[in-house]
């Protein structure tokens, strides 16, 4: 997942926005505080689609991640 973000942005997800839909996407929001634009946090919505080789994909990995967290 750190291919699709900054590396920066990775502490800005809000762990609570994740979730898992049944066709295996993951969706998550990045809130940045430091940046702002007319007054207002920008937030960024991600969509991860699963990878269909299971050692390369990232839906499984943060699954895994969040399973020992």
């Amino acid at each position: 997942m750190a291919t699709f973000l900054r590396s920066s942005e990775l502490q800005h997800i809000s762990l609570t926005s994740t979730k898992i839909s049944s066709g295996n996407i993951l969706t998550f929001v990045v809130v940045t505080p430091k940046e702002r634009r007319k007054g207002h946090w920008i937030i960024k919505p991600f969509l991860v689609h699963p990878h269909h080789d299971a050692t390369l994909c990232p839906v499984r990995a943060f699954q895994q991640l969040q399973h020992y967290h």
